[in-house]
Order: structure tokens, then C-alpha cells, then sequence
């Protein structure tokens, strides 16, 4: 099939849905893969088989409608290679693939069940999505990005689709850009890290504090003697300065800057020559990743946890905040998520490293401090009335675009004045009730913020009560630990009791065993013996036909013997189906026994004595085994 696929993201999208896009063209489909235009020439090597074009001008903008002219040829290229399937890969995608869906009509469009980018609030009011999809994959908003690429794969490749992590081979011209790179800067031959640690000056929400990332590398070089190599874009670049220039007495030849906005073939050489990667969530992350690079990473909740990065072995650490996954809209005065991570045990990662107790994949989120919960309480309310804000000047543009809107309707129907004044006296009665609608709304958000206040007076109220309550509790549990005590104690005199009892059943049903058993053998002695003598009478029949009748009688002498056989060997076998029933009985009530024993360990009481270390004569006593007399010998 044809396939054209609109992906409008930056690297570290492009990275982890190499393995979609390699899958299809694996499986014989024809691949027209829309990227950004810095991303031709790495897309290339990425995906080889797949033709490229461009997408210039933004996507994420919710003035596109779309851009006059700067994606036209886009639309000529999808249009000329006439696809059978229109793949929208973003979750959310923009109006840039709304406005190829509604062009490319015989094409069926699939994606996932995500949204229309619904960009920043102060924007203006977002579009609403007329996309309509042939399929869409299930998946959730905070699903793992591979795990979404993967789903969304399965739609066109069925079991087919791939599931292998994305992967990089540079190319030759790449390494050896990236050694001579090396060499300018003092490092050829040396082991060092990537380090991008960095952040432009619209991205500073998405970072660790400068002086966390200094304190970090200032210990893993003094400790481990570690050269970073700090990669970043040239509007990184003075922010990552200021990390190196912080770092103290770390020596200067430990120490190289890489911040350009250069070859992506040169930078995956310069990664693949590396040690690993240490720095914030990115693209190079992402790059890392995929050449099988370990990597250390300080994560924030904007996106968490979608791009936790593919790779074998990684330590990322984050804050549990209850705004997590904002899309980095952050309503506070920094993003706690991420600047509070506490540096000390980023560092304890790397000794972890550094001495091979870090093995794998490890994630580790932090709960927030009681300052940073009262610092985050403390912010809301004026956090609530900023957005409150926000909104309506939002709300206000939007009414004066409207109102623009209808200026221009006005002037491009000159020809009948008397209408467009009946329309503009319609107009400007609607403006009207807009207007005091509005300030109702805004009236409506006085009154609930300070509604807010009150409740949050209340909430104080009621944390001192739950602070009494708890004392109760605490009281009720001292009380409830001496009575599950006692109630131990008699469970152990009783446990001991029953265990003697089964003991005692146990060797009955031993002997009644060997009982049946004796008995079936002497059945089947009996049966081989009527066999031996039944042989016997035919061949005398056959030797004298005179002494027929007589060997008739005797038969039917033997006859009534096996009949009085057959009795007794069904005796035996009820008999033995009776004793079986009995072991069942006695197998359940051990099988109780034992998950009685197991409902006293998993006790809450029981932990909690066990971790203060009261109980250990009773752990010992719950940690015996039955004894071997209780086990059952196999049935015949």
C-alpha cells in the first residue's frame, strides 16, 4: 500500500517511531514520510526506503488555518503520490493534518485517539477537530510513546508490526565529522559523557536548576575523574556556560563545549564515541537511546511518563506532583516537578553506576516534600485567579476577532447598506449581551475565588481534626496489637493440637492403604489363578470330549467362585474410593490450616511486630514446616 505519514514533531518523535516506519517498509508498503526540514538529511539515514519531504513553516500553531502558502507544496507532493492510507502519527495532531485529511479525500486516515493540539489558552479559543478517522488505536494520553507507536502500527501491519526499540547506525561521514570535532576540542581518544544540561530561554521550565546540574558533574568528576563533553542548540548555549563555569575545581581539560546547531550526523557520532548521556528529557536523549548509550536523566511531569527513553540501561528520576502531564503549562512559580529533584540522589545514582550496582532500567519517583506542599498550597489560589485571568482575556480576544470577523463581512457586502445596518444593530445587540454576560462571568469568578479562600481556612479546620482523629486511631491500634497478641497465642496452642491430630489421621490412612494394597494383590492372585485353572479345563475338554458334562459342572463351579471374586473386588475398590474420599477431607482441612497460618503473616499487626523485631520466637514458630508424618503415600 501507499502510505503517507505526517510527522510534524522534532527529533525525539522521529526516533521512537523509526521501528513503524522501518516495519512498513520491511513489509512492502510504499513510505511518503513528511518531516521537518532539519530533519531530512537524519531522517535519510533513519528510515532508509522511505522518500522524504519537507514541512516547512509550524504546525503547533493555532493560527495556521493553514499558514498562507507555506504548505502548499506538501499538499502537492501527498497529492501526486496518491495514498491509499493518510497515517496521522501524532497523538495530538495539529491543524496541519486536519487541513491534508479534508484535501486528501480517497485517502483513509488513521491515527490514534488522541486530540486537536489545543495549544496555550492565551492563543485564543482552539479549533475544533473535523478529522474523521477510517481506524484509531486506543490509547491513552499518558501511555509510553513506543507503546502508542506500537498500537497505531498494528492498525496497518497487524501481528506483523514491529516491536523492537528504535536503533542508529551513523554513517561513516558522520564519524568522521565527529572525530574531527573531537580533535578541535582536545578530546580525540578519550573516554568522555554527553552532557546536555542546558536550556534556551522558553525552555527554562523544563530543566533542572543550573546549580543542581554543577553540583552533579562537579562531584562525578572529582570522585570518578569523568571528562562531559556539553552539547546543546546555540540557544542553549549560555545557559550551559553557566553550568561550566560553576563547576569549580574540576580541570579545565576535563571539560569541552559543543553548542551549535549543526549536522545531526555529526552528533550521532559524537554520541556514539561517548561513554553515555547524562541531562534533561531531549532529543539527543532520545539519540542516545537508540545506539545503545546508558543514560541519566532528570525528568519533569509535564509529559511524564511518555518518554522515558528506550534504552537497556537508564536511571530518571522525577517529582509526584498532582499536576503531572500539564504539557509543561506550569501554574506555579517553577515546575517543582523537575527543580526538586534532590540532587543528592541523582549523585547516588551515579555512584551506583560508577560501581555496577546500577543494572537495567530503573524510574524513580519522589515524593514531594511537606515545604514544596505548602509552598504549591500556598500558590493556588493566586495561581486560580492568574488562570481565571488568562481565560478571559482569552475569552476578550476572542470577542474582538469575532467583532473583526464581522467588520470585514460588513465591507464586503457594500451593495446593501440598509441590511449590513440591520445586521450591525443585530451585531451590537449580541456584543451587548456578550459583554454583560462576561462581566457576569467575571463577577461569578470573584465570588468563587473567594469562595476558594474560605474552603481553604476550612481545610486547615479539618486537617487539625484528622490530626486529633489520628491520635484516637493510634490509641485504638495500641489496644487491637494486644489483642491480636493474645488471640496468637491461642492460635498457636490450637495450630499445635490440629497438627497432632492430622498426624494421628495421617498414619491411619497410611495403614488403611496398605490394607487396600495387600487386598488388590491378592485379587489379582486369584484372578491369574482362575486363568491358570480355566486353561486347564479347555484343554481337557479338548483331550476327552466323554468328560464334557463334567468339566461343565466344574466350570460353572469356577464360574460362581470368580462372581464371589468380582464382589470382593468391588468391595475392595469402594473401599478404596472411601479412604480417598477421607484423604480429600483431611487434605482440605490442612490446606485451611495453612492459609489461617498465612492471614496471621500478611496481618498488618503481624508486620508491624515483625519490623520492630518483638515477634521473632513467633516468626520461627510461624516458619516450621509439617511434619514428614504428615505426608500421604500415593494411592494404587
Amino acid at each position: 500500500m501507499r502510505v503517507f505519514a505526517s510527522n510534524p514533531d522534532t527529533l525525539g518523535d522521529l526516533l521512537l517511531r523509526q521501528p513503524m516506519y522501518a516495519a512498513m517498509i520491511e513489509q512492502g508498503h510504499e513510505l511518503l514520510l513528511a518531516v521537518r526540514r532539519h530533519l531530512i538529511d537524519f531522517a535519510a539515514d533513519l528510515i532508509p526506503g522511505a522518500v522524504l519531504t519537507p514541512i516547512d513553516g509550524e504546525p503547533y500553531v493555532l493560527a495556521i488555518q493553514p499558514q498562507p502558502g507555506a504548505f502548499d507544496p506538501l499538499l502537492k507532493r501527498a497529492i501526486d503520490f496518491n495514498p491509499e492510507i493518510f497515517l496521522v502519527a501524532p497523538y495530538q495532531w495539529t491543524l496541519l493534518e486536519e487541513w491534508l485529511a479534508a484535501n486528501l479525500t480517497s485517502a483513509r486516515a488513521i491515527g490514534m485517539r488522541g486530540s486537536l493540539y489545543p495549544g496555550d489558552p492565551a492563543w485564543g479559543v482552539s479549533s475544533v477537530s473535523t478529522l474523521r478517522f477510517s481506524e484509531q488505536a486506543e490509547v491513552s494520553q499518558d501511555t509510553a510513546e513506543l507503546e502508542k507507536n506500537k498500537a497505531l502500527a498494528r492498525l496497518i501491519l497487524g501481528e506483523k508490526a514491529s516491536s523492537n526499540a528504535p536503533k542508529i547506525c551513523p554513517t561513516a561521514q558522520g564519524m568522521a565529522d565527529a572525530q574531527g570535532e573531537l580533535a578541535k576540542l582536545g578530546f580525540a581518544g578519550k573516554e568522555y559523557w554527553i552532557a546536555l544540561v542546558g536550556h534556551a530561554a522558553d525552555k527554562q521550565v523544563r530543566n533542572w536548576s543550573l546549580e543542581n546540574w554543577s553540583a552533579t558533574l562537579r562531584h562525578w568528576a572529582t570522585k570518578f575523574g569523568r571528562r562531559f563533553l556539553f552539547i546543546g542548540s546555540e540557544e542553549e548555549c549560555q545557559a550551559t556556560q553557566e553550568v561550566i563555569g560553576n563547576l569549580g575545581d574540576v580541570p579545565p581539560e576535563s571539560i569541552a563545549l559543543y553548542c551549535r546547531n549543526g549536522s545531526l550526523r555529526t552528533l550521532s557520532g559524537l554520541i556514539q564515541l561517548s561513554q553515555g548521556y547524562v541531562g534533561r528529557d531531549t532529543g539527543p536523549m532520545h539519540m542516545a537511546a537508540a545506539l545503545g548509550k546508558p543514560i541519566i536523566a532528570v525528568f519533569g511531569g509535564g509529559t511524564w511518563p511518555r518518554f522515558v527513553p528506550a534504552a537497556e540501561t537508564f536511571w530518571v528520576g522525577t517529582v509526584s506532583v498532582p499536576c503531572a502531564g500539564c504539557l509543561w503549562q506550569c501554574a506555579f512559580d517553577q515546575s517543582y516537578c523537575i527543580k526538586q529533584v534532590p540532587a543528592a540522589e541523582v549523585c547516588s545514582a551515579i555512584d551506583d553506576f560508577e560501581s555496577g550496582r546500577l543494572q537495567g532500567r530503573a524510574a524513580r519517583i519522589f515524593e514531594p516534600t511537606e515545604a514544596i506542599w505548602k509552598s504549591m498550597i500556598a500558590q493556588t489560589p493566586a495561581n486560580s485567579q492568574a488562570g481565571m485571568r488568562k481565560i478571559a482575556l482569552a475569552a476578550r480576544g476572542e470577542l474582538d476577532r469575532r467583532v473583526d470577523e464581522l467588520a470585514r463581512h460588513l465591507e464586503s457586502s457594500e451593495a446593501d447598506r440598509a441590511a449590513r445596518l440591520r445586521v450591525i444593530e443585530q451585531q451590537g445587540r449580541e456584543f451587548s449581551q456578550v459583554q454583560v454576560e462576561f462581566d457576569s462571568y467575571i463577577k461569578e469568578m470573584d465570588r468563587r475565588l473567594a469562595e476558594s479562600e474560605a474552603d481553604r481556612a476550612a481545610r486547615l479546620r479539618v486537617i487539625e481534626e484528622q490530626g486529633r482523629e489520628l491520635s484516637r486511631v493510634e490509641g485504638e491500634f495500641d489496644s487491637y496489637i494486644k489483642e491480636m497478641d493474645r488471640r496468637l497465642d491461642e492460635s498457636e496452642a490450637d495450630r499445635a493440637a490440629r497438627l497432632e491430630v492430622i498426624n494421628n489421621q495421617g498414619r491411619d490412612i497410611s495403614g488403611l492403604h496398605a490394607q487396600i494394597h495387600e487386598l488388590l494383590q491378592n485379587t489379582e492372585r486369584l484372578q491369574q489363578d482362575f486363568s491358570k485353572r480355566q486353561a486347564d479345563l479347555e484343554q481337557a475338554l479338548s483331550a476327552s470330549e466323554a468328560d464334557r458334562a463334567a468339566g461343565l459342572e466344574i466350570i460353572d463351579q469356577q464360574g460362581t467362585k470368580i462372581a464371589r471374586l468380582e464382589s470382593d473386588r468391588a468391595g475392595a475398590i469402594a473401599l478404596r474410593d472411601a479412604v480417598g474420599q477421607e484423604l480429600k477431607i483431611l487434605t482440605d482441612q490442612m490446606r485451611r490450616l495453612q492459609i489461617t497460618l498465612q492471614t496471621v503473616r500478611s496481618s498488618s499487626a503481624y508486620r508491624l511486630l515483625h519490623r520492630l523485631g518483638f515477634w521473632s520466637s513467633v516468626d520461627h514458630v510461624l516458619g516450621q514446616r509439617p511434619s514428614v508424618n504428615n505426608e500421604v503415600p500415593p494411592q494404587t
